[in-house]
């Protein structure tokens, strides 16, 4: 079974990257020949391996291995939210079950309606304990964040210190000037900096900087990691690596509004997965409007199947052939380097956003 990485168009021999590209150019391009075309295409179309890979949460099957993994990072919070959930509400129903019983045995007594009542009032101060259950797992998922020890640095704490000021600083003012902003309908903008994995990239970077990311090939993703968190971008510096070693990472949460600490490797792994993702989405931007090379084409499906296979190991010839459990490891561990040397600068401009927006 052959594995092809392109397309050609059986008219005018132009080659493409995948099987809808060459549809549309068939479908715009050769207008007239667009029966004839698909027949060869469908007679002529490879068989393709894919991938399937199942979430260990629920039945979604996917076919490539991030695009999994950043499902399982919801999937798993849904999953372990509703064990919990579903134990309270045995508990509860277990509780219910018992009172139950006593109302039987009540209907029996001679002083039937006395003990009604207060059975009843067990049923309704079970049922209140049980909502109360449910809202206290959802109360503690919002709060594991803000439990953390998230200010053991003392840098990060600084900047912790700063955002807290201008919580406050706000809260005071809009109690102060709160009539006054309503009659005069006064807007104010200030510096906001976007909670980690919520980042729309691509609707803020230029077409400018886009080419530029598809141009590095391979080196693609920490082109344009380097140009979001590191560059001018600073509502976009929601990660902080302060040590290269060990396996604390910083990430901004909005809803906390504080810097918190967290799991650097699965930190690094989701940002990697997304950002392959704003990869391949610019990839697929420019070839739809012919603004791809064929080199560009060759080099970046080359890229993409990398990520493919998680069983396969990498050796990285330019480190003294080190060897790496697969493509992925190989970029956290790139990603990682670029974060940590650029952090003198990330945190500059990070403090210098906060305090100019506080003045």
């Amino acid at each position: 079974m052959e594995i092809v990485d392109k397309y050609i168009c059986k008219t005018c021999n132009k080659e493409y990257s995948s099987y809808s590209s060459l549809w549309n150019h068939n479908k715009n391009i050769h207008k007239n020949n667009i029966n004839h075309n698909k027949s060869i295409i469908n007679q002529n179309k490879p068989e393709i391996i894919h991938h399937e890979y199942n979430c260990r949460y629920c039945n979604k099957i996917y076919f490539h291995v991030q695009s999994r993994w950043k499902h399982e990072q919801k999937c798993q919070v849904i999953f372990e939210e509703k064990e919990k959930q579903n134990n309270e509400i045995k508990l509860a129903e277990i509780k219910i079950a018992e009172i139950n019983k006593e109302i039987k045995l009540a209907e029996i007594n001679s002083n039937k309606e006395i003990k009604l009542a207060e059975i009843n009032e067990k049923i309704k101060l079970a049922e209140i304990n049980k909502e109360i259950e449910l809202k206290k797992v959802e109360i503690k998922k919002e709060n594991t964040i803000i439990k953390q020890k998230s200010n053991k640095n003392p840098t990060i704490k600084n900047i912790n210190k700063l955002l807290q000021n201008r919580i406050n600083m706000n809260n005071s003012n809009m109690n102060s000037h709160n009539t006054t902003n309503i009659q005069n309908n006064t807007v104010h903008n200030h510096f906001k900096i976007e909670g980690f994995g919520k980042e729309n990239i691509l609707d803020v970077i230029t077409d400018k900087e886009k080419k530029l990311i598809l141009n590095q090939g391979c080196e693609s993703i920490e082109k344009l990691i380097e140009i979001v968190y590191v560059g001018k971008y600073d509502q976009f510096k929601n990660i902080l690596v302060t040590n290269k070693r060990e396996n604390d990472i910083y990430t901004y949460d909005d809803k906390s509004n504080l810097y918190i600490i967290n799991d650097k490797n699965l930190v690094l792994n989701k940002l990697v997965a997304n950002r392959i993702d704003d990869v391949e989405e610019i990839y697929n931007e420019f070839d739809e409007n012919n603004k791809l090379t064929e080199t560009n084409r060759k080099i970046m499906s080359k890229f993409f199947f990398k990520f493919v296979d998680e069983d396969k190991p990498y050796i990285d010839e330019n480190a003294n052939n080190k060897e790496y459990k697969n493509y992925i490891e190989y970029k956290v561990n790139k990603v990682n380097n670029l974060l940590f040397n650029n952090q003198d600068k990330i945190i500059k401009d990070i403090t210098s956003a906060i305090e100019k927006d506080n003045k």
